[in-house]
């Protein structure tokens, strides 16, 4: 509990002071581009998710989203092992542990909470990092289970240009990112079994690919 909470403060800092200089550095480094919905004036409650291929895929989302957003933070869901190792840079990103292996109603409960809460969650609903030429995984359905259990719309985000990134390419200017964001989504009341939910998660997987 103190943990998630610190989390929620510290990302929120972070997003609130530091998103205009890492705006500003994405700009010069990766000719970031931003494209799709005006998010001004938008607030929670609210899923975000996206494609992830890259180490800093966070920060290009938070960069996209406008400054002094009422968004902010977006909490994102993150398997243990990778909390705790890197644990300081996941409370700068306001992130939280979310387990496998059980139920997705306690693997969420913290998401849950933050949406109850009005907040901003992220998901990768393709489980981690996708590497460069791997087939479009298969989403897991953590997005969609909360969606049907708070009524928060799903915000989709398409990442272009950060399959395998290096700390080389972003230093020598190889890349250019474009972030398009797209419509917000209500996916139809229709989903009663696992199997309908897994079947909306690779929908959607599809549907960010497509943007």
């Amino acid at each position: 509990m103190f943990l998630n909470r610190l989390s929620f403060v510290i990302g929120r800092g972070t997003y609130t002071v530091l998103n205009p200089f890492f705006y500003i550095i994405f700009r010069i480094f990766l000719r970031l581009k931003i494209e799709g919905e005006d998010l001004r004036g938008k607030k929670g409650p609210l899923i975000v998710i996206s494609n992830h291929a890259s180490w800093i895929d966070p920060f290009l989302i938070g960069s996209s989203f406008p400054f002094a957003s009422c968004l902010f933070p977006v909490r994102y869901a993150v398997f243990p092992l990778y909390y705790y190792s890197f644990l300081p840079f996941m409370l700068l990103t306001g992130s939280f542990p979310a387990k496998s292996g059980i139920s997705l109603k306690s693997s969420l409960r913290h998401a849950s909470k933050t949406l109850d809460a009005g907040g901003v969650v992220g998901i990768f609903p393709e489980g981690r990092r996708v590497s460069p030429g791997e087939k479009i995984r298969k989403g897991k359905c953590g997005a969609v289970f909360l969606h049907y259990a708070k009524g928060a719309p799903i915000l989709p985000v398409r990442i272009k240009g950060n399959e395998g990134m290096t700390v080389k390419d972003f230093l020598l200017r190889r890349r250019r990112v474009t972030v398009k964001i797209g419509k917000a989504i209500h996916l139809p009341r229709s989903a009663k079994t696992k199997a309908d939910l897994n079947v909306f998660s690779e929908n959607l997987v599809r549907h960010i690919y497509s943007m």
